[in-house]
C-alpha cells in the first residue's frame, strides 16, 4: 500500500536527523531540468535523482528492503512511479503529498542549481557557407 506523506511529516523527519538518514530512500523522478530549478536542500536527507522515463531501467538501484519516498512536482508522476515499484517488489512506499510545489509553498529549504550557460553553436560562418554550398537551390 502506497501512504501519502505531507511535506511538513517529511520536513520533520528530516530536522530530527542528526546524521544522513539511511534508513530511507528519496528518489526523485523529475526530469532533470526541474531537478536543477529546485531540489531539496538537507545534509540528512540524500535525494537519488532518476527521471521518471528511466525508472523501469534503474529500479536496481534502490532498495526494495527500505522505505521509499517518492517526488516528483506535484505528486502525480510519483504516484504512478510509486505504483509501478509496488508491482515491482517494492513494499514501503511514500507519495509526498503535493511534490515540490507543496514544498515550495511551505517554505522548506532548497537548493536550486544554476542555470547552465548555453553552449556556443557547433556552426562557424565557415561551415555555414559550405552547408550553403551543398544546396543550390540557396543564393549566396
Amino acid at each position: 500500500m502506497i501512504k501519502q506523506l505531507s511535506v511538513r511529516e517529511l520536513a520533520d523527519k528530516i530536522e530530527a536527523a542528526t546524521a544522513p538518514i539511511t534508513d530511507w530512500q528519496f528518489l526523485d523522478v523529475r526530469e532533470p531540468w526541474e531537478f536543477q530549478m529546485a531540489a531539496i536542500k538537507h545534509p540528512h536527507c540524500p535525494v537519488t535523482h532518476i527521471p521518471m522515463s528511466i525508472v523501469p531501467l534503474r529500479q536496481n538501484e534502490l532498495d526494495q528492503s527500505k522505505p521509499l519516498v517518492v517526488i516528483c512536482r506535484s505528486g502525480n508522476r510519483s504516484m504512478m512511479i510509486a505504483r509501478f515499484l509496488e508491482q515491482n517488489g517494492f513494499g514501503e512506499l511514500y507519495n509526498l503529498n503535493g511534490g515540490m510545489t507543496a514544498w515550495q509553498a511551505a517554505a522548506l529549504p532548497l537548493t536550486r542549481q544554476p542555470t547552465p550557460a548555453p553552449t556556443p553553436s557547433t556552426f562557424t560562418p565557415q561551415l555555414d557557407d559550405a552547408l550553403l554550398a551543398t544546396r543550390p537551390e540557396v543564393a549566396h
